[in-house]
């Protein structure tokens, strides 16, 4: 009698040992986030510990730099501070950025004399100025106002899909018309006799021609707008003239004159068109008469710098300077002490093993 073939089972899957496994793999996992948390407990701990300790050190050292700084503050010179506001045109805030970056690069090199020069002052009052900054003004309303301007000037068939948000990402601030010059110095009195120098800084040859060939197109087309709304005004005269013949001849029935001066049927009222496009051309004029007020100058000043104020803020405030810095020196000390203190002990505890 012929025998089955013995075919060997496959091994069974020990399922009891695998979730074994697996409960251990994270009880581990937990375990070390146990351990992580205890050890930065710990740290945490002996940290205050240390914090509550050091206090009074800590708390002097705090006094003795505020009260230092607030002594330095009486000897030695305030800083003060003054702004202006400024207008740019023809693209030339970058200009206006760079040289500010030139002012404060000459005054980092400590060249009294060539920035006394640009600002017609002495060497000594230039040698007061600690440095310049600009920035937009409302940077927020200054970009609206640039994607406005760009809008009203602009292609509407290539604008009017264009975004706010993506008008504002291919811009600088340097772009923008309206900015904020800052200055900071030791004499507040030489702050106003800055204004006149910025305007030279910015208005070189090239802005200068720019600004003629500006000046020539609006010109151009102020005389063409004034020439149509003459040209309109003569022809409203006219057809009133016109009206007013039609209405004596109608009046005069007596009269055998025939007088017709329009040749094919017009059912409008000529005068009231004409009216329209005088309002048009009128609107157009004083929008024209607007850009040639705001492109009058490469670089307007809003406002000129005043005599300074004390300059205010955190930065500005010597005394509590100080006493930051007396604090963290302090506490970095004494962690250094502690720290010397642990690797003493340390050293103590291998010698003693071996």
């Amino acid at each position: 009698m012929a025998t089955k073939p013995h075919i060997p089972q496959e091994e069974e899957i020990d399922f009891g040992n695998l979730f074994s496994q697996i409960g251990k793999m994270f009880s581990n996992l937990f375990n070390f986030i146990g351990g992580i948390f205890k050890s930065l407990y710990a740290y945490l701990i002996g940290f205050l510990l240390f914090l509550r300790k050091s206090m009074l050190i800590l708390g002097l050292a705090t006094l003795f730099g505020a009260v230092l700084g607030f002594l330095l503050t009486l000897t030695k010179d305030i800083v003060y501070t003054s702004e202006m506001s400024v207008e740019t045109a023809y693209g030339s805030g970058a200009r206006l950025y760079s040289q500010v970056d030139y002012l404060n690069t000459l005054i980092s090199f400590k060249d009294s004399i060539k920035v006394g020069k640009i600002f017609d002052i002495s060497s000594t009052e230039a040698a007061s100025i600690l440095d310049f900054e600009v920035q937009p003004i409302n940077a927020d309303k200054n970009f609206y106002l640039a994607y406005d301007t760009y809008m009203q000037n602009t292609d509407t068939i290539y604008t009017r899909e264009f975004e706010f948000e993506d008008f504002s990402k291919r811009i600088e601030d340097t772009d923008l018309r309206f900015h904020k010059i800052t200055v900071d110095g030791f004499k507040p009195r030489v702050f106003v006799k800055l204004s006149a120098g910025i305007k030279p800084l910015v208005e070189n040859v090239y802005y200068k021609e720019l600004r003629e060939k500006k000046t020539e197109e609006l010109a151009f087309e102020k005389e063409s707008l004034i020439h149509s709304l003459s040209q309109i005004d003569t022809l409203r005269k006219r057809y009133k003239e016109t009206a007013y013949l039609e209405l004596k001849q109608k009046a005069d029935k007596n009269s055998g004159v025939s007088f017709n001066t329009i040749n094919k049927p017009y059912k409008g009222n000529p005068d009231m068109d004409l009216y329209h496009i005088s309002d048009t051309l009128m609107l157009k004029l004083r929008e024209v008469n607007k850009l040639d007020v705001e492109n009058e100058d490469v670089l307007k000043i809003q406002s000129g710098f005043s005599i300074g104020d004390v300059k205010k803020g955190f930065i500005g405030k010597r005394w509590m300077r100080y006493g930051v810095y007396a604090f963290i020196l302090t506490f970095l000390v004494l962690i250094g002490i502690q720290f010397n203190r642990y690797l003493k002990k340390y050293e103590v505890n291998i010698d003693s093993k071996s």
